[in-house]
């Protein structure tokens, strides 16, 4: 399974959520997985402060800043007043209709931008789906999943990869990706990736 062409375009911007980047640095290869795809990567104020300061916050923040945030690599953006406006939206209402602010933030930026909001949740893919089917989206295994990182990481580098970001980053796999994922990774390693469906863990 290979990843949307779109990652192909050195021109598009692609603005990642916080479980991305968590997931990306679980990998262990982030700064190579970045590099490898050539889109523009954009992380909002918002996502960071999230990793800055939430649960693990002393491991995670200084992981990212080292391996993510540099200006070859991945930069930080600030919503503007009309982005702002989007934002407090989308965090607003019922709990079932709103999203936390790095989610929020990320589509919204990536609206304003006309970019393609890398997202794992399901209810925030469910909100874009419902609320804005002009945005692109896609997921962390996008990423994993795209030609040049094959190429660069090699058939077992990104068996590796993806498994440590299910096994450390609890990365979430889409229903079309589950056959990828426990080919790539084998049924003794999925059986102990605790994000994978029990009903997919109990077969392995």
């Amino acid at each position: 399974m290979l990843a949307q062409s779109f990652l192909d375009d050195p021109d598009k911007m692609i603005v990642v959520d916080t479980s991305v980047v968590i997931n990306l640095c679980s990998t262990g290869v982030a700064r190579q997985i970045i590099s490898s795809i050539p889109c523009r990567f954009v992380l909002v104020q918002e996502v960071m402060n999230e990793l800055k300061f939430g649960p693990m916050k002393e491991q995670r923040g200084s992981k990212i800043y080292t391996e993510l945030v540099t200006p070859d690599q991945m930069k930080i953006a600030t919503l503007s007043e009309a982005g702002m406006e989007q934002f407090m939206d989308l965090v607003a209402g019922h709990t079932s209709d709103s999203l936390d602010d790095g989610e929020a933030a990320t589509i919204a930026h990536a609206l304003e931008c006309n970019a393609t909001a890398i997202i794992d949740e399901r209810k925030a893919n469910r909100i874009c789906a419902e609320r804005f089917s002009s945005l692109q989206t896609a997921c962390t295994l996008d990423l994993l999943s795209h030609q040049s990182v094959h190429d660069t990481l090699g058939p077992s580098g990104i068996a590796d990869a993806t498994y440590h970001a299910l096994l450390h980053g609890r990365m979430r796999v889409p229903k079309h990706f589950l056959d990828w994922v426990l080919t790539l990774i084998g049924p003794e390693r999925a059986a102990q990736c605790t994000s994978l469906p029990k009903s997919v863990r109990a077969t392995c």
